[in-house]
């Protein structure tokens, strides 16, 4: 990133990079057959999954460019948090598609039978600090200890752990609620969950159809982009 996490303020590097870039590729491809054909496609996030294809395509890019670059820190809101939960709900999918290719043997391309589940273990694994303690939680479980597993159940457990390495809880599962809430229960619930009033406030961006271009040249950007 540059982005404000729970391991510090960081840019992501290395196989976490290439699971970011790789999959802001799937979701740019997912929105882009949204706007072509209005078949909206939802990634487990209402926040992002409600925007108009053209709001979530820039706040790729945006969220995109400060994950996996050194850039001046960009606030944390519920819609930035949220395009970042887009991503790993998008990555859970992408494994879901992975092991389905798997149990059928219909993979076209055997460098990328397990390549999202290897990008995974080797994220789990990774961190400084906790490394031994991941290692000894994946070993404990035979099936995890390579990246052939099908258990979907363990790689939701993964991918909520090294989803947490970037976003600091789900306020912006919240976001909304808040916004229609009666004032007085908004500050309540803002309160109890430390929530300041402005990281619900933030608007997406609206881009114009004329904006379109420059934005997908920036996602092209992005995943062509070496860790």
């Amino acid at each position: 990133m540059t982005w404000k996490t729970q391991l510090g303020e960081r840019y992501a590097v290395g196989a976490e990079a290439e699971l970011i870039r790789d999959t802001i590729g799937y979701i740019r491809d997912v929105v882009e057959a949204e706007i072509d054909f209005n078949d909206p496609w939802d990634f487990g996030v209402p926040i992002f999954d409600n925007l108009e294809p053209a709001s979530k395509l820039c706040l790729l890019a945006n969220v995109g460019e400060a994950l996996l670059n050194e850039t001046p820190l960009p606030p944390l809101t519920a819609i930035t948090e949220g395009t970042v939960a887009a991503i790993f709900g998008a990555v859970l999918q992408l494994i879901e598609m992975e092991i389905d290719l798997q149990k059928e043997d219909s993979f076209q391309d055997d460098d990328r039978r397990f390549f999202y589940r290897t990008l995974v273990l080797e994220i789990a694994r990774s961190d400084e600090g906790e490394s031994d303690a991941v290692e000894a939680d994946i070993d404990e479980d035979e099936d995890l200890r390579t990246a052939e597993s099908t258990d979907m159940s363990d790689w939701a457990v993964l991918v909520e752990m090294i989803g947490d390495r970037i976003l600091w809880d789900e306020d912006y599962l919240y976001a909304n609620e808040l916004l229609d809430a009666a004032p007085d229960i908004a500050r309540r619930e803002r309160k109890r969950l430390g929530m300041p009033r402005e990281y619900c406030l933030d608007l997406p961006p609206h881009p114009e159809e004329s904006d379109l271009a420059e934005i997908r040249e920036r996602l092209e950007k992005i995943e062509r982009r070496k860790a």
